[in-house]
């Protein structure tokens, strides 16, 4: 007979799916073997042979260890080996305890030989006994909370699931009790408390549940003369409102029976002894930027569960693509609350999709039908809020309903700004900001360094409601406004003193709260005055943010309102007209004209006589005189801006002085000039630059420069490299970003010849250009893209007609498409080139102006011609610009071929023979075939 055969001979205490042979001292799971040392087998044969039973730690120890003193860790190290040996706690199976302070026991039930002492009573079948409700409706999205709950309430005692109402409590503790159905002899018992209004009845709820009676004197003490010695667990239903009691009874049943668990919900923890909390999130749903499909919006719980319910009353609803955004949206906007998800589903099969995503601005009215047979505070959301404020102490509530004022997400101090008043010292309103947080009604988000607070949408949109019912709107309005404002003011006195990535963290927070302030601002009921103030405190965050396009109209506004202002405010009206400077992305926004604009500058500039307001207004006229490529006078102004800021010994605006002067001598084609200074400015970097000045960072526009010159001056490798560079520091500022790919990256990869690296680049430039709108800098991404369609068409063997260039009405990128674009430039490209209006490209545009004339072929061609090129090839000299040099040198030497090679191979090699770097690029590979003909 086999080893196995003998074991199974031999009676066995059977519990779960193990089955132990003290005699053989084995334990099999099925028919494996388990693998324990003598000691832990020896202790799992104590705790298993008085199952039921606390047996003391000094019992144990003397069964184990006869005649030897052991370490207090050595037991329990042995225990935990048995736990995981066993898979205690594990899909709900529960095998050992701690009684603390007595010793262990084991709680499964054991099935004896009839030998042994009395038999403990069989396990009931998994569902005999039970009071829970027949679901109807599918759990979604809840599977791991479920799960992590199941394995929770099998090690811990007394779990309580809590959350904000509507965020589905009740269904997952439902769902964790129905799981764990097999793991309590005794039953699972659902006890509702929600109907419980004296505290008193909760004994009496919980007697009911378990069908059974309890003295009026007494019913915990009969309460617990029941459990005691039964395996079942409890479930407390909606506790917030009777917490202490619920607490009371919590504590009571765990001491009178250790083989007794609790689970609770609650909007609130009971603060019991031995409690443990599982906060209930949102469920899942889709970022705000993501533009998804029906099939992937799907993936995320909250849509799965808007499209399950919106089906089941609206026969035929499908999610379609063209409405999976909106979807998206609604989720979003209900914070992904199950039951605000479920009460807006309800109502496609009377509004449609997209008018329900229109009227969610009046939430409580729109989701108030819900299912007939849900408790009374489920069947709507402001039915289910009003349970929740009835809660609350007067102060509490007071507070709430002034949280209501921050649109996004707030910190203690702003709390405390807004909240706070005569009635409410800022301790006592910061004291009701965390009890309203115990008691799920305001959100705390932890991720970051400190913690922000935050009130779920619809909880927001009761709390305004409530808040205007009192009429202390306008009150917490201004308080809000300016809470904002003192926030602005302080992010701009702590520009230098953290990093630019949290500071841009810190206000991208504060934005939605700070145009919300404005909106009241502005109002008929509001203060226009303080409205001026907080839209241009607010510029230089939305400088850094590229958020200007959002706050232009504020903008426009407070431009309006400055004008009716007494006293006058002629340095915040500067700074509001400096923010003008810069092109708005969409055109039409631009409600004045930008000569108008400076116009005002250089008048207020005057007024205030110091010069620093007479530096914002050139600033601002070179920026326009920049922008239209007018760059000579831009060079006069960039002089003149130095003069004044030598004169003033203002170190920042001598550094915006060498920033104005370093891009103007590069368009102008002074090229070794822009570089010293751009390295200059690069040498003393200031973090906070003067607050009208481009919100591009210095590091990446003279980056940017420094580029473009390197290209120029034949050093493409390096060129390439250093517009990488520009790239990489501007990944986090639209504005930069787009600058650095329009003006460097994508010009130097085309001007190389590198198709692949341009494409790439090319398409990077389109997409940022859309995600951050302007027209300006689209026109720029558009036609690199007609640049690159022809290239490819050419090198793929394709035939494909050349679309349009030169459509675009940007000066500055006429200029430079008359260095990418084949055939004549436009004439008035060609005439600012002659005139010296433009200098960095004059050499390539002369020489394409030459190369037009060849493909004439008229009789003059070639002499014209040649003279052009000269005159490009003496400029190009002049510029110290290597690159366009090669080019003119290698049209010049085509035209020389015939009848004087010889001046045409030493013009070639002549100039070929100065590059050290780029030698791959496809103009020295032309230069290099052209040579090798020419001495052929």
């Amino acid at each position: 007979m086999s080893r196995l055969s003998d074991d199974l001979s031999e009676q066995a205490l059977t519990f779960g799916r193990f089955r132990l042979f003290r005699r053989q001292k084995r334990l099999l799971e099925g028919d494996k073997p388990v693998r324990l040392g003598s000691r832990a087998f020896e202790l799992l044969a104590a705790l298993v042979e008085r199952a039921g039973e606390v047996i003391t730690r000094d019992e144990l120890e003397a069964r184990i260890w006869p005649s030897t003193v052991v370490e207090e860790t050595s037991l329990r190290a042995h225990v935990c080996a048995l736990r995981k040996a066993l898979g205690d706690g594990r899909d709900g199976a529960r095998f050992i305890v701690n009684d603390p302070g007595r010793g262990y026991c084991f709680v499964a039930a054991v099935a004896q030989p009839s030998a042994a002492r009395a038999t403990p009573r069989a396990p009931r079948s998994p569902g005999a006994f039970h009071n829970l409700p027949f679901r109807l409706t599918r759990v979604i999205g809840r599977s791991d909370a479920i799960d992590a709950l199941s394995a929770l309430v099998a090690k811990q005692r007394l779990v309580t699931i809590s959350g904000p109402g509507g965020m589905g409590k009740t269904t997952v503790a439902l769902a964790v009790a129905e799981k764990l159905l097999g793991s309590f002899v005794d039953g699972v018992w659902l006890v509702e408390l929600a109907p419980i209004t004296d505290p008193a009845r909760v004994p009496g709820a919980v007697a009911s549940s378990l069908q059974m009676s309890v003295s009026v004197d007494h019913p915990m003490a009969d309460l617990s003369a029941f459990v005691s010695g039964k395996n079942m667990l409890i479930v407390l239903d909606t506790c917030e409102h009777v917490l202490d009691a619920a607490a009371a009874l919590a504590e009571g049943l765990l001491k009178a029976c250790d083989s007794v668990s609790i689970l609770t919900t609650s909007r609130q923890r009971l603060n019991a002894q031995g409690e443990w909390v599982y906060r209930l999130a949102s469920l899942d749903m889709p970022p705000d930027a993501a533009q998804l499909t029906s099939t992937q919006a799907l993936t995320y719980p909250a849509v799965q569960l808007f499209v399950e319910r919106a089906m089941q009353v609206s026969e035929g609803f499908t999610l379609s693509d063209a409405d999976a955004p909106v979807v998206c949206s609604v989720c979003r906007q209900l914070d992904g609350m199950p039951l605000a998800i479920e009460l807006a589903a309800g109502r496609v099969d009377s509004l449609g999709v997209r008018e329900l995503a229109d009227g969610l601005t009046d939430r409580l009215r729109l989701l108030a039908r819900g299912c007939r047979t849900a408790s009374p505070r489920h069947q709507a959301l402001k039915a289910m809020l009003d349970w929740s404020y009835q809660l609350l102490s007067a102060a509490e509530r007071s507070t709430l309903c002034r949280l209501a004022v921050f649109k996004a997400g707030f910190t203690l101090e702003a709390a405390s700004a807004v909240a706070s008043d005569d009635d409410a010292a800022p301790a006592d309103a910061i004291a009701c900001v965390m009890d309203l947080t115990v008691k799920s009604l305001v959100s705390a988000d932890s991720r970051d360094s400190f913690v922000r607070y935050r009130l779920l949408n619809t909880t927001r949109a009761y709390a305004l409601e409530k808040l205007l019912e009192a009429g202390d709107g306008a009150i917490i309005a201004r308080r809000h406004a300016n809470c904002m404002w003192n926030l602005l003011a302080q992010a701009e006195a702590d520009r230098d003193a953290t990093t630019r990535e949290q500071w841009l963290a810190n206000c991208g927070r504060w934005m939605d709260d700070v145009w919300a302030c404005l909106d009241w601002c502005f109002s008929s009921a509001g203060d226009p005055a303080l409205g001026v103030a907080v839209t241009a405190a607010a510029l230089l965050p939305v400088y850094e943010l590229g958020l200007l396009d959002q706050h232009h109209a504020r903008i426009q506004q407070a431009l309006n309102a400055v004008q009716t202002l007494s006293p006058a405010q002629p340095v915040i009206e500067m700074r509001l007209n400096a923010a003008l400077i810069f092109p708005s992305g969409q055109p039409r926004q631009q409600a004045r004209a930008q000569s108008e604009v400076i116009a005002r500058m250089l008048e207020l500039a005057d007024r205030l006589k110091e010069p620093r307001y007479r530096i914002a207004a050139l600033y601002g006229l070179w920026g326009k005189d920049f922008r239209d490529g007018e760059y000579p006078p831009a060079l006069d102004n960039a002089v003149e801006v130095s003069r004044l800021a030598q004169a003033s010994a203002d170190s920042r605006a001598m550094l915006l002085s060498d920033r104005l002067l370093a891009q103007s001598h590069h368009f102008m084609g002074n090229h070794a000039a822009a570089s010293v200074l751009a390295e200059r400015v690069l040498d003393r970097p200031l973090r906070m630059p003067l607050e009208y000045t481009s919100p591009v960072p210095y590091s990446v526009a003279m980056r940017i420069v420094l580029a473009r010159v390197l290209w120029i001056q034949g050093r493409a490798d390096r060129a390439v490299e250093v517009a990488a560079e520009s790239v990489r520091m501007a990944a986090d500022h639209p504005f930069a970003l787009t600058q650095a790919l329009a003006l460097a990256a994508c010009p130097i990869a085309l001007w190389r010849g590198d198709t692949g690296a341009a494409r790439a680049l090319v398409n990077k430039l389109m997409e940022h250009s859309d995600r951050h709108p302007s027209a300006y800098w689209q026109s720029w991404g558009r036609s690199y893209d007609a640049v690159l369609a022809i290239r490819e068409s050419r090198e793929s063997g394709t035939v494909r007609h050349a679309r349009p260039f030169f459509q675009t009405g940007n000066v500055m990128e006429l200029d430079c498409l008359a260095t990418l674009a084949d055939g004549l430039a436009p004439q008035d490209v060609l005439l600012r080139a002659a005139r010296g209006t433009v200098g960095w490209s004059a050499p390539e545009i002369l020489r394409r102006q030459a190369e037009a004339a060849l493909e004439q072929n008229t009789g003059q061609s070639s002499s014209l011609a040649e003279t052009v090129l000269m005159e490009s090839l003496a400029l190009a000299r002049r510029q110290g610009a290597l690159a366009w040099e090669l080019r003119t040198a290698t049209s010049l030497g085509c035209l020389w071929s015939g009848q004087r090679r010889g001046e045409a191979r030493q013009l070639v090699s002549s100039t070929l023979e100065r590059f050290t770097e780029g030698l791959e690029t496809a103009d020295l590979c032309r230069a290099r075939r052209l040579l090798e003909e020419l001495s052929g």
